[in-house]
């Protein structure tokens, strides 16, 4: 009888431990339908509610952890620099778990290029066949490149590079031999020299912009792995600020290689006072010197290789957006902007990040002459005395003195009829105040 008992008692705990145990899969399976996965690290995906409308990634890189939040699975993605916070694993998931917490609120509301890319392919022509590649060039830092940057992102099967040549100039390798070899080999996805290899691997995630970075692990397995994620897309979109326009006549020159250059030019007034706000050592002569000479060699481009170089104002994506991506998007060959286009446009150019220099997130009306309510009385004078060929060249007018610079009455744009390096009609107009 004894023996018995015991059996049965055995009995009743195996049981009872069987229902704790399917309790526990059942609660595991629940969270992360909920919540997505356990944390792990590596650049790896951390969290993600895959099941719902609303998905949280988080990748770690030392101990910073980049949260984003995507959201509405029938929107399109914003490709906007991540927030950075430090967080623990438990932080992580309480952060994934409340999406009114505010160190998330602050963050547009993505979704992914990959959810929607079947789904648009059928309904428009906003990925067009045998498109283009493209390199943004800006001829100087703080024109406005990142701002259209992403503009240029936001379309559908783009893998884009974001100044994936940075360090040869901190190397002082950035000669025109070595970055027409490293542009040349981001084009055709086959990055293979040690020098331009060594230069994205040391700043792999700021400079890939791309959700190839959600998987592919650390930057060993990123750069291995590199090539045949950029294949998979269509289009490779390459912003850059170290490049001259002169030197991008052998790449033009190639015959098997499809690409347009966009060139950006801003008023260097409102460049050099940002760059001098930021710490920049930069000189005003120097640096209106390379724009005069950029736009030369650009119009020398236009001539020679038609079609294939358009000149922009970064004051005129300031004035009309939406205007000014059509004639861009169609200088890349779509007769409509694709949804993605419109939607970046609406989520991009109405609000703003104060205290943050390097945000793709703005209100460009405001943006486009605030520096002339900031530039003091020796800036003034110092850059208009060097740069007036130049200012004048862009299609803008010299203030001369303070009182006219302060004096938002006095119009920006100068006599357009004279200007003939953008060739695109566009009724300029000054930025309500």
């Amino acid at each position: 009888m004894l023996k018995s008992q015991t059996r049965c008692q055995l009995a009743n705990k195996r049981s009872l431990l069987w229902l704790m145990a399917a309790s526990l899969v059942l609660y595991i399976f629940y969270r992360i339908s909920q919540h997505g996965t356990p944390a792990t690290h590596q650049g790896r995906e951390l969290t993600g509610n895959k099941t719902g409308v609303s998905m949280t990634y988080a990748s770690v890189i030392g101990e910073e952890v980049h949260i984003e939040q995507v959201t509405n699975a029938t929107n399109v993605e914003t490709p906007v620099p991540s927030k950075v916070y430090t967080l623990s694993e438990e932080e992580i998931i309480k952060e994934s778990d409340t999406e009114s917490n505010e160190k998330v609120s602050g963050l547009i509301n993505n979704m992914s290029k990959d959810i929607v890319e079947d789904e648009l392919r059928a309904n428009n022509d906003s990925v067009l066949e045998d498109q283009p590649h493209i390199l943004l060039l800006s001829s100087k830092g703080r024109s406005g490149s990142s701002f259209l940057g992403g503009l240029l992102n936001a379309q559908l099967g783009t893998f884009y590079f974001y100044e994936p040549l940075y360090e040869l100039s901190q190397w002082h390798l950035n000669s025109n031999k070595n970055t027409v070899e490293g542009l040349s080999q981001i084009f055709y996805c086959n990055i293979s020299s040690h020098l331009t290899r060594g230069a994205i691997a040391s700043r792999y995630r700021t400079i890939i912009k791309n959700s190839y970075l959600d998987h592919c692990g650390g930057r060993d397995s990123c750069m291995k792995n590199l090539n045949a994620a950029c294949r998979k897309q269509p289009i490779r979109v390459i912003k850059t600020i170290r490049t001259r326009v002169s030197w991008l006549t052998a790449l033009l020159e190639d015959s098997s290689l499809n690409f347009k250059v966009i060139h950006l030019v801003r008023d260097p007034r409102a460049t050099l006072l940002s760059q001098w706000k930021l710490g920049w050592k930069t000189s005003a002569g120097k640096s209106c010197k390379d724009i005069g000479e950029d736009l030369i060699n650009g119009q020398i481009l236009k001539d020679t290789y038609p079609g294939r170089y358009l000149a922009v104002r970064y004051e005129d994506i300031c004035a009309e957006p939406n205007i000014m991506a059509k004639i861009i998007y169609s200088f890349l060959g779509h007769t409509n902007l694709p949804p993605t286009v419109v939607r970046y446009l609406h989520e991009t150019t109405s609000g703003s990040i104060h205290g943050k220099p390097y945000s793709t997130i703005r209100n460009t009306q405001k943006i486009q002459q605030i520096w002339r309510e900031k530039i003091s009385h020796n800036q003034l004078l110092e850059i208009e005395e060097k740069c007036s060929d130049v200012i004048h060249s862009i299609g803008f007018n010299v203030f001369g003195t303070m009182e006219n610079c302060r004096n938002l009455s006095m119009p920006l744009y100068a006599n357009q009829s004279l200007v003939k390096y953008f060739t695109y009609q566009l009724e300029t107009q000054e930025s309500p105040r």
